[in-house]
């Protein structure tokens, strides 16, 4: 497997696009080495006027209830709905002397409303490029804490099996992760909201917490924040980054806090809403912004939800 592959699996393990940067520090560390809602219900729940600035604003949904907003919808998948999505990854990484490599990558992700609260799903993901159909396998599941309209928070977990990993001499394995974390979405303003997490659905809603089980796997606790704004009822648009990643293992070498002077990683991106019942995603994600020429990634994809 290529050195750019491995910047992209790194880029793509999880599919809950796009939460927090997809690449901590030992992430970024290894490709350099080394070297992806929306059915707003049957009926609109917001209505829109266009004020004298131009910027349409909306009547958020009673919580809990499916909106065509991102920014007004509830955590979790309500009763019996479905959500799926696919996305194309394009990576990209400078190999010093010996040039630079882009990698393809297609994930899938799907998830389903067990009740109001609680949600289960899983994604999958794999190389276009060699058509390495090995790749991460995620299943997780998620619940709602509260929402009451202007504070949701819900919290998930989720088990990644890649069974594209290599192990310490060079072979292939099967790597085991698990993650933990929350989604917390404060509406500061009827259209702007600072988050934590995953905010949307299907996908796990945090993975502050990351538990590599095989030997030397790392494991760490990240800060990521971000902000999102729902510039139209259609159009929502976020940027995220992580604050400080903590080295629960034996950092080695490395530091065993790494904060975001050390490393800048954003992530922009934006949904729109097509139709009630479609989502079209991209994003834009730099693992640390002074090197964006050297190492990063553009996502483009669409998720689909049942009435």
């Amino acid at each position: 497997m290529t050195r750019a592959s491995k910047f992209l699996f790194a880029a793509v393990a999880t599919l809950a696009l796009p939460a927090s940067t997809a690449f901590a520090q030992g992430d970024l560390d290894g490709a350099v080495e080394e070297g992806a809602e929306g059915d707003a219900s049957a009926e609109e729940s917001a209505d829109s006027s266009a004020p004298a600035d131009g910027i349409s604003t909306t009547t958020p949904a009673p919580a809990g209830a499916w909106s065509r907003s991102v920014v007004d919808r509830p955590v979790t998948l309500p009763t019996g709905k479905l959500g799926a999505g696919a996305q194309l990854q394009i990576a990209r990484a400078s190999l010093g002397p010996l040039g630079s490599a882009t990698a393809t990558g297609l994930g899938i992700v799907g998830g389903y409303g067990i009740n109001d609260k609680l949600s289960v799903g899983g994604s999958y993901s794999f190389t276009l490029d060699e058509f390495e159909i090995k790749g991460p396998l995620s299943i997780y599941g998620a619940y709602t804490l509260v929402d009451n309209g202007k504070l949701t928070i819900g919290a998930s977990a989720d088990v990644v099996f890649n069974f594209n990993g290599s192990d310490g001499m060079g072979g292939s394995s099967t790597d085991t992760t698990i993650h933990a974390g929350l989604a917390a979405r404060y509406k500061i303003a009827p259209q702007l909201a600072v988050f934590t997490g995953s905010p949307w659905t299907p996908g796990p809603l945090g993975q502050h917490l990351s538990l590599g089980l095989n030997e030397g796997a790392p494991k760490t606790f990240s800060i990521p924040v971000g902000v999102g704004f729902q510039a139209t009822p259609e159009l929502f648009a976020f940027a995220n980054t992580t604050l400080a990643t903590i080295m629960l293992s034996d950092p080695g070498m490395g530091d065993r806090v790494s904060f975001i002077g050390d490393l800048i990683p954003l992530t922009i991106g934006a949904f729109y809403s097509v139709t009630p019942n479609i989502d079209a995603v991209v994003a834009f994600d730099m693992p640390d912004v002074p090197s964006v020429g050297d190492l990063f990634a553009v996502t483009v994809g669409a998720r689909y939800f049942t009435n």
